[in-house]
């Protein structure tokens, strides 16, 4: 396969067609101060946006990833799994420039279903992809490598914009040497431009120490409606405050200058019954994702869009703001919801005597009750070790007192046995 000048596949996938010479003279006024020509392709009222790190093209806003560089569009597309091709294609067409997989989505068909629809686009669509370490004795440098360059494989693509550690769980995994030099070879072999982490739980304990090694260049972790202090100022808001600490998380990546892409932001889908919160004019969808949108330490969020529908949904919220009757709907639903949601925070998981994996059953739950995904949650499910499963639960209540947001847990873990099992 033809080796590429990655650069140049960065000025090619920027919103507009950016050219290098483009770039570089831009960026040559920028720094003294200049203003953009008369009639230059950069529209005046665009130099302010793109010195601010987002540009609007059309319908989508585009926003910086960090230092990466990479502009890439504020909704991006989720692997786990991706949509079908003519809705891939159709969200392409729409400014969509920014997809995440896995090379264990569908066992590796993601990616092939990804390369196959990107093949003579490339240099339209950023790739972000992962690969697994766990700590085991067969996690080395070398089978991070062979990970990697099977997803190059299955995407048919000789190189990765973004590729992450998947799934971190600790500090040592996030700072293993197995894992930084698996980045440092691939990076040094071209074969990757980024280096990222996501996680799931503990994000404090495990982010935090990630941006600040200075090793990651993105991170990808869950963020929602649920996760801050938004409700403090009504009365009985109970406990939705921003305990989980991710807000700090993203204050301190936008301090050190790392891309922020947000997962989990439909948390309370439909399973929870959002038509009871749906006002005149509101689509609570579109709610959520403004809401994390407001953040300015978000780059992007990604989300799961496999019709036309929910596509041209979901892409109506780009470069929009959050409408009072928008911030009334949210509300009321985290209110009325908030106890069934996790926050991932791993705030529980110190206080459960059996060492019950409670923020993974969740995470599996959630995907089975809220986003209809039984299969991925069945399998999530029966990856954790069986005496961290719910069947493990001794009933005890500690894990409640325990949650810094309430959350009725005994319940849920007792209905993922049920259903997932």
């Amino acid at each position: 396969m033809k080796k590429t000048d990655r650069r140049d596949d960065f000025f090619r996938a920027a919103p507009g067609g950016i050219t290098r010479r483009d770039f570089l003279w831009t960026s040559a006024l920028a720094a003294i101060g200049g203003r953009f020509p008369t009639g230059y392709r950069f529209a005046r009222e665009e130099e302010k946006e793109r010195v601010a790190g987002r540009v609007r093209k059309g319908e989508m806003t585009y926003r910086r990833l960090g230092r990466t560089g990479l502009m890439i569009s504020e909704i991006g597309l989720g692997g786990s799994p991706p949509p079908s091709e003519p809705v891939f294609l159709k969200a392409i067409e729409m400014g969509v420039n920014y997809v995440d997989t896995s090379s264990s989505y569908s066992g590796g068909n993601s990616e092939r279903l990804i390369g196959r629809i990107i093949k003579g686009r490339r240099d339209r669509i950023h790739v972000a992809t992962k690969f697994h370490f766990y700590g085991g004795w067969r996690d080395t440098r070398d089978d991070l490598i062979r990970e990697a360059e099977g997803s190059l494989s299955r995407l048919a693509t000789d190189y990765l914009d973004i590729l992450l550690l998947h799934d971190a769980v600790s500090a040592d995994v996030v700072e293993s040497e197995e894992v930084l030099g698996a980045f440092e070879k691939l990076k040094k072999d071209g074969k990757i431009r980024f280096a990222g982490v996501s996680c799931h739980r503990d994000i404090v304990g495990v982010v935090t120490p990630a941006i600040r090694s200075g090793r990651y260049d993105m991170i990808t972790v869950a963020y929602n409606s649920y996760s801050g202090a938004e409700w403090e100022e009504y009365e009985g808001a109970g406990d939705h405050r921003n305990i989980s600490g991710v807000g700090k998380v993203l204050a301190l990546a936008r301090e050190k200058d790392v891309g922020v892409v947000a997962m989990k932001t439909m948390a309370g889908g439909p399973g929870q019954n959002l038509a009871a919160f749906r006002r005149e004019g509101v689509s609570l969808p579109q709610a959520k994702l403004k809401w994390v949108l407001r953040n300015d330490a978000v780059s992007a969020i990604i989300t799961e869009m496999f019709t036309f529908d929910i596509l041209e949904e979901n892409l109506a919220a780009s470069g929009k703001t959050l409408s009072d009757a928008e911030k009334e709907s949210l509300r009321r639903h985290v209110e009325a919801t908030g106890r069934d949601v996790c926050r991932m925070c791993g705030g529980c998981l110190p206080a459960c005597p059996s060492r019950i994996a409670i923020p993974d059953i969740l995470r599996s739950l959630m995907y089975h009750r809220d986003y209809g995904k039984s299969g991925p949650a069945r399998s999530a499910y029966r990856k954790i070790p069986a005496p961290n499963r719910g069947a493990g639960c001794t009933g005890c209540g500690t894990c409640e007192r325990a949650c810094p947001y309430g959350v009725r847990i005994g319940p849920q873990l007792r209905m993922a046995e049920r259903w997932l099992a």
